[in-house]
């Protein structure tokens, strides 16, 4: 796609809910699974968009707002 064309949308959706998995660990701290939930995801937008969608999860790259 060319940069200077104007992405479109074919459909309007409401947003993907998702599950947060989690259990706790033995200092009471929650303990994520990105994995599980990065499935969930890729399967919802797998749904609405009709093609694999596939992402990946890295605890290694962290982002600062």
């Amino acid at each position: 796609m060319d940069m200077g064309e104007e992405m479109k949308k074919i459909e309007e959706h409401a947003g993907i809910q998702i599950p947060i998995y989690y259990y706790e660990d033995d200092d009471g701290n929650k303990v994520y699974d990105y994995e599980s939930m990065a499935e969930e995801f890729e399967n919802e937008l797998s749904k609405i968009v009709g093609v694999t969608v596939m992402c990946s999860v890295s605890e290694d790259i962290v982002y600062d707002d």
